[in-house]
């Protein structure tokens, strides 16, 4: 079970993988790093190899982000009652998907505030999101049900 935030970093950038320079995701974003958006003020440019203590730092930036994203969200959908590991785990969805689009996931949100941990990881799986990165929807799915059975 990821318990810390140094495996949830982890397992983050071990699904995003890391680059030093520039490309394009499936979506056709800029990206660099692990899965950063290039966006115009980061001031990257295609062809440079940057350093990965520069690039580290825009990761640690986006990634507590993400997990003051996953927090706020967390309570938000489970009026304010949830358990530190189920943020560090939606830390990884919105890393990838954004605070909005996890918040889309309304019956997963449903069955975890009713304490189904099974039923949340299936909802889960039956998204756009699992299907286009199977393997990572199934790690977290994974992961869910295992904070359930701790539970």
């Amino acid at each position: 079970m990821l318990c810390n935030v140094e495996e949830i970093k982890k397992f983050v950038r071990d699904h995003e993988g890391y680059r030093n320079k520039l490309y394009y995701d499936t979506l056709g974003y800029a990206t660099i790093g692990v899965g950063h958006k290039v966006v115009d003020s980061d001031g990257f440019k295609e062809g440079v190899e940057y350093s990965e203590e520069r690039l580290m730092t825009v990761y640690n930036e986006d990634f507590n982000k993400a997990l003051s994203q996953a927090e706020s969200l967390c309570a938000e959908q489970l009026d304010g009652s949830y358990r530190e590991e189920l943020a560090l785990i939606i830390t990884c969805l919105v890393f990838q998907m954004g605070k909005v689009g996890v918040a889309k996931f309304r019956k997963m949100w449903a069955a975890l505030k009713a304490g189904d941990y099974e039923t949340a990881a299936d909802e889960l799986l039956d998204s756009r999101f699992a299907r286009q990165t199977p393997q990572r929807a199934n790690q977290t799915a994974d992961l869910i049900r295992e904070l359930g059975k701790s539970a």
